[in-house]
């Protein structure tokens, strides 16, 4: 039977939690090449009974919840992020606001509503940006240089889901050498 500490600590998500160069390897291992965390928050115990059970099990070390986007695509992705001269768009759609009259608030009123031109981003959620990960933030209608890898993420050759949001400009075909983020893979 497990302790009631113990079973806290699965409750919380700290008992099993993996290491970070571990969960990447794992991620690589089913074939997500490049897994790319999108935030990250520290995780602190604040009971001081149950830290200390921590400190006794565990030693010194800091717990994180991670959000990772993980991309499966098989001949697309590279171990380190190569320069193409690939541009990366974030498309925008065109939306109607209307607003209300102003003359009165019933619903039936006969005065012209007041309409407004708005562009939004494609994605539901994600109308002025989209944030791919940490360092790749792509602002509607912004052409953005980006690696091998970052094109193949949002729709270089239309096999990501994400494809029908961005606009890729450029190939593969002159390589620049790597990446500006090349430590990272992006």
């Amino acid at each position: 039977m497990y302790s009631a500490t113990l079973q806290l600590l699965w409750a919380e998500g700290i008992a099993g939690a993996l290491y970070i160069e571990d969960f990447k390897r794992l991620a690589r291992t089913a074939g997500f090449t490049v897994p790319r965390a999108l935030n990250a928050e520290r995780i602190t115990i604040t009971d001081a009974e149950l830290a200390k059970e921590v400190a006794c099990q565990a030693g010194d070390v800091t717990f994180c919840s991670i959000t990772y986007r993980m991309f499966k695509l098989p001949g697309l992705l590279e171990s380190l992020g190569e320069e193409y001269g690939q541009v990366a768009t974030y498309k925008a759609k065109v939306v109607v606001v209307n607003v209300d009259c102003g003359v009165c608030s019933c619903q039936t009123c006969s005065q012209p509503a007041v309409s407004s031109l708005s562009l939004q981003g494609t994605i539901a959620g994600h109308e002025h940006l989209y944030q791919l990960d940490a360092d790749h933030k792509f602002i509607i209608g912004k052409p953005t240089l980006v690696s091998g890898n970052t094109a193949a993420m949002v729709g270089e050759g239309g096999t990501s889901w994400l494809s029908n949001h961005f606009e890729v400009t450029g190939n593969r075909d002159t390589h620049y050498g790597l990446h500006r983020d090349r430590l990272t893979g992006r």
